[in-house]
């Protein structure tokens, strides 16, 4: 892959080849694609020592760097940096070293800011990162106790119940009515059990303390309601 700012692409430079092979020019083949006759003549001479491998871009670092920090001085910065915490003005005067050396050794081995680093290790932070969207799932688990066997879900009924006491008739005086509940698990353990209030009547007026006119339920008030919902 070219630079961002190079005239010709890896595509242009085998056009550039192709163009001048064909027996044209090369000042008419630089001037089309407007770069300069020492441009063209730069790819040529690559094409020809190394083939289609030599149209790609060249790493820009020296071959040789006699100047560079010793390994064994890098790993000393770095193990200060994650053991003690401490930054270049502080690593510097330990090791003999300027801060700006200490901070371009730290930022080669991804260690110059405190929020990528792991504060108990102090080792960098391992980021999940992907080219594209949907490459990677993250999915949490909580793991939840007291499940019976077999699963599923259960209701806790509160809500359920005080709807249906409005509605329970009890003939007895200064009684609140009694209302049970059975749970079931259903074979699936997506699909939430349903409450079953046993009472009998479940559409007819509350009766009032005191009251001595309660009414009568009728046959069809007496039936249990199902269990389906």
């Amino acid at each position: 892959m070219s630079h961002r700012n190079a005239r010709l692409p890896v595509h242009g430079r085998r056009l550039l080849i192709q163009r001048i092979r064909s027996g044209r020019p090369v000042a008419h083949v630089a001037a089309e694609m407007g770069i300069s006759r020492a441009t063209a003549h730069k790819w040529v001479r690559r094409w020809k020592a190394e083939g289609d491998p030599g149209l790609f871009d060249r790493l820009s670092r020296p071959r040789t760097t006699p100047h560079r920090t010793a390994p064994e001085t890098e790993a000393v910065v770095c193990d200060l940096r994650q053991t003690r915490k401490l930054g270049p003005a502080r690593i510097g005067p330990i090791l003999g070293l300027p801060a700006s050396m200490v901070h371009r050794i730290l930022t080669r081995h991804g260690l110059n800011r405190p929020a990528w680093l792991a504060r108990p290790t102090g080792e960098p932070i391992r980021r999940h990162e992907r080219s594209r969207p949907g490459e990677l799932m993250h999915v949490d688990i909580k793991k939840i106790g007291n499940i019976p066997d077999g699963g599923g879900w259960r209701t806790v009924g509160r809500t359920a119940g005080n709807r249906n006491r409005q509605a329970t008739t009890d003939l007895r005086k200064n009684c609140k009515p009694v209302i049970g509940y059975s749970y079931t698990t259903p074979p699936s353990t997506t699909t939430p059990a349903w409450p079953t209030a046993r009472s009998c009547p479940t559409n007819a007026s509350t009766p009032r303390s005191g009251s001595g006119n309660a009414p009568t339920p009728s046959s069809r008030d007496t039936e249990s309601p199902s269990n389906t919902p």
